[in-house]
């Protein structure tokens, strides 16, 4: 059996309901017998059958565009076989059915390894009438299709991890080059989960080296550039709401993230790449200071973020600056626009963006769209019409009739 090892926080800083715990190291991971949970001085190793109990109770999303088959193929073979898995693709369908390409992959890998797999394209017009009908419009663009974008991807997926009745949905990336460490992810992601004191919990990853060639060889650089940024600024707006200078958030950009659904369920998302940020951010404005938040049973029970940092560096796929400036752009406006974000770190913002070249003015910062949390939709209307079209939703080694 499999064990994972986690240092306790050093540090944890409480807003209100939202307690936020600092980076967690991982101190053992492979095989070692753990019937019961061991809490030590500076250590905590969680039950390993709580563990698989998790990892079953776990859907993992998996958006997709355009990138490799191997890679998508690597990603499915690393992740743990009681796991359902969401492929979510917006790959290009119009001059070469990259879509079709994935979906024959899939079934290839998914005959031979029974993984429990669900696949869709995020342009599916038939899924598009239904969120519609299913009164979130939130989600489509003036041509009633959902919008591109990762954040769009990643909340339909949670959409679909409901139907399934799962508990818990994490969230990889698909251009991950060394499939092994979306596996280390998940045990993180299901270890948080573990020990988190509260049904309402997040479980961030921390890359702990993200290489790049430089100079014909590997320099480790322990954070990516876009997300230093983000992680000061997501601190400077807790100091200044707070009034006590922190440094707690290291994640803000973490791609390879996990969310309880009770807690989904109630947080609205900011579109594309501004989605991973602004979960931190709509933590603090639904339950933090001051909140006004409605959700009584999240505020009694508490929200609990854990920041796990990984032990094998993230080798992915360089998609160039304008991609990364597109990434921090997204990022920077979803918390410029927040009502917690004061003028003086709006100046900060603006400052970053235009050293970067970013932007040329304030006004070029431009509000995401932003998605209302999923539990106003009419979802038994979603779960009972997203099954009329047999191909919306391919599914491999299930039997969806046993959730209509």
């Amino acid at each position: 059996m499999n064990v994972v090892k986690l240092e306790t926080p050093r540090n944890v800083e409480i807003f209100d309901a939202v307690k936020i715990n600092d980076i967690q190291r991982i101190y053992e991971m492979g095989p070692g017998s753990s019937d019961k949970e061991v809490v030590e001085e500076s250590t905590v190793t969680p039950n390993y059958h709580r563990l698989i109990e998790i990892e079953k109770k776990m859907a993992i999303i998996v958006p997709i565009k355009g990138e490799s088959l191997n890679l998508l193929e690597g990603i499915l073979a690393s992740i743990p076989r009681d796991c359902l898995v969401i492929i979510l693709s917006n790959s290009d369908r119009k001059r070469t059915d990259q879509y079709k390409m994935e979906i024959d992959t899939i079934e290839n890998f998914c005959h031979i390894s029974k993984h429990k797999t669900i696949a869709i394209h995020q342009k599916d017009t038939n899924l598009a009438s239904t969120l519609k009908e299913s009164n979130y419009p939130t989600i489509l663009n003036s041509s009633g299709l959902i919008r591109n974008g990762k954040g769009e991807a990643m909340v339909v997926g949670m959409m679909i991890a409901k139907i399934f009745e799962k508990e818990y949905v994490g969230f990889i990336d698909a251009d991950n080059f060394v499939p092994s460490t979306a596996y280390e992810y998940i045990q993180s992601f299901a270890a948080g989960f573990s020990i988190a004191k509260t049904p309402y919990s997040m479980v961030r990853v921390s890359w702990r080296f993200k290489p790049k060639i430089s100079n014909g060889g590997l320099y480790f650089r322990r954070r990516g550039r876009v997300s230093e940024i983000t992680n000061r600024i997501l601190n400077l707006v807790i100091s200044d709401f707070t009034g006590f200078g922190s440094q707690i958030i290291k994640t803000g950009n973490a791609g390879e993230h996990a969310i309880s659904l009770k807690l989904a369920e109630l947080l609205q998302f900011a579109s594309g790449f501004a989605i991973e940020p602004y979960e931190i951010v709509n933590l603090l404005e639904k339950f933090g200071k001051n909140s006004e938040s409605e959700d009584l049973k999240a505020i009694k029970h508490g929200v609990e973020v854990l920041q796990i940092e990984s032990r094998s560096p993230h080798f992915h796929d360089a998609k160039g600056e304008s991609h990364l400036n597109k990434m921090l752009l997204e990022g920077l406006a979803s918390i410029f626009h927040s009502n917690i974000c004061s003028d003086k770190v709006k100046l900060e913002i603006i400052k970053d963006l235009k050293k970067k070249k970013i932007i040329s003015s304030r006004k070029t910062v431009t509000k995401p769209k932003i998605m209302e949390p999923i539990n106003k939709m009419d979802f038994e209307k979603f779960r009972n019409k997203i099954f009329t079209n047999k191909n919306t939703l391919r599914t491999f080694n299930i039997d969806a009739k046993t959730f209509i």
